[in-house]
């Protein structure tokens, strides 16, 4: 049996994966506008390449992750999953929400959001300090780079987690939210 203070590692495995792909999407779309800093593609043929016979794809979730009981599973596109525990976790009010997910496995509520605002990143982090600091939650790390940045935020002693990367694409911020917290957290939002 796992302690209140352990998290599920399949379940944090399987959030990990949704974010990054996720960020995969939006980095790959992200390059396929124009830009008038890069040159034009010439047009170039190459010969056809020769493809070897796959590989067989290695399952990334141990056998413990795979027999975890999950309940409440729900995803959702263009708009934020039922059970969100939005006055918890609120949403800055011209957000667009790209996906959402939420996941109870093993006493953890996983929760993701994709989501995009007019918010500057610097901004964008701001109203979630404002927002989480709140609910008692403490800024733990902070990391940035031109247009991006990123922050973690814990309470109940480390067990329940937030963590909130921003990134400027033109003149909108694309917010990635994924969060670990207690089934009571989430019920008394």
């Amino acid at each position: 049996m796992l302690s209140k203070s352990t998290r599920p590692q399949g379940t944090a495995l399987r959030t990990t994966l949704r974010i990054s792909a996720a960020l995969a999407v939006l980095l790959a779309t992200a390059g396929c506008v124009d830009s008038p800093e890069q040159p034009a593609a010439s047009k170039v043929t190459r010969p056809p390449v020769e493809s070897s016979p796959a590989s067989p794809t290695p399952n990334l979730q141990s056998e413990s992750a795979t027999s975890s009981p999950t309940t409440g599973d729900s995803a959702a596109k263009n708009t934020l999953v039922e059970a969100f525990p939005k006055d918890l976790i609120p949403l800055t009010d011209d957000a667009d929400v790209l996906v959402s997910d939420l996941e109870t496995t093993d006493g953890t509520v996983s929760i993701s959001l994709v989501a995009t605002t007019k918010a500057s990143p610097k901004q964008a982090l701001k109203f979630y300090d404002e927002a989480l600091t709140k609910h008692k939650f403490e800024a733990l790390e902070s990391n940035s780079a031109k247009g991006a940045a990123s922050r973690t935020y814990t309470r109940g002693q480390g067990t329940e987690t937030v963590n909130i990367s921003v990134v400027e694409s033109g003149s909108t911020t694309t917010v990635t939210i994924g969060a670990h917290l207690s089934p009571d957290s989430v019920d008394n939002t």
